[in-house]
């Protein structure tokens, strides 16, 4: 991967984070954006998100970014001053669910008493 589209992936994902922060507050409290893979030609990009919560939450938040999604294209148009700012598409990832279960498997193998330090 280019270190333009490295950095345009870290920067659309870094701001649309923001955006929900400033503007979508109450909204997407349960939402952590993981990252942003912007396609080649730069003209879409697949925002990566996990929500907090069960499937139902996990739907709501996807009906959310369908019906905000244009306006924070709007933002991150303005935030970033890109002439072509990349179709936005959301997709739900369960990364930080696997990453709990992780630990939790990782605790009741190891116990912190029995840590060696």
């Amino acid at each position: 991967m280019s270190v333009r589209l490295e950095r345009m992936n870290e920067a659309i994902a870094h701001e649309v984070s923001a955006v929900l922060r400033k503007n979508f507050r109450e909204e997407a409290a349960m939402v952590t954006i993981v990252g942003a893979l912007v396609a080649p030609d730069l003209k879409s990009a697949i925002v990566k998100y996990s929500v907090l919560g069960d499937p139902a939450a996990q739907h709501q938040v996807a009906k959310f970014f369908s019906k905000h999604g244009p306006l924070i294209k709007k933002e991150i148009a303005h935030r970033l001053q890109l002439r072509n700012v990349p179709e936005l598409k959301f997709s739900v990832t369960d990364a930080i669910a696997k990453g709990n279960h992780l630990i939790e498997v990782l605790d009741t193998i190891a116990p912190e008493d029995t840590l060696v330090e």
